[in-house]
């Protein structure tokens, strides 16, 4: 009887347990690009709410969408930093690619 409770609470401990919600590393390419259409259309609102608009339909997110995710993900440490891995590594493959729009250091140089 002992082991049906047992094994009864241990099931509900493991079903209560919630897996993040966020897809990390899709929220972390829209920020990234966010970043980078920010400072492209720097001074230019209309252009930039246009590319931003543009980035959100690429991802199939909604601005309210990710702005609930970003803040999800600042709750959990280790969701956070798994976010700023992916964003950093995100970063590097524009570089890599040679996307002209991205000038910022190397992502070994930025620290958390």
């Amino acid at each position: 009887m002992k082991i049906v409770f047992i094994s009864l609470f241990v099931v509900l401990l493991l079903s209560c347990k919630e897996e993040p919600k966020v897809d990390v590393e899709t929220v972390a390419k829209i920020y990234v690009d966010l970043l980078v259409v920010e400072e492209t259309f720097r001074g230019l609102p209309d252009s930039l709410d246009q590319e931003k608009e543009k980035i959100f339909s690429k991802y199939n997110f909604t601005e309210d969408q990710y702005n609930n995710s970003y803040r999800e993900m600042q709750q959990g440490t280790e969701i956070w930093e798994q976010f700023f891995t992916s964003a950093l590594a995100y970063l590097d493959t524009l570089r890599a690619k040679g996307d002209p729009r991205v000038s910022l250091p190397d992502s070994s140089q930025v620290q958390f």
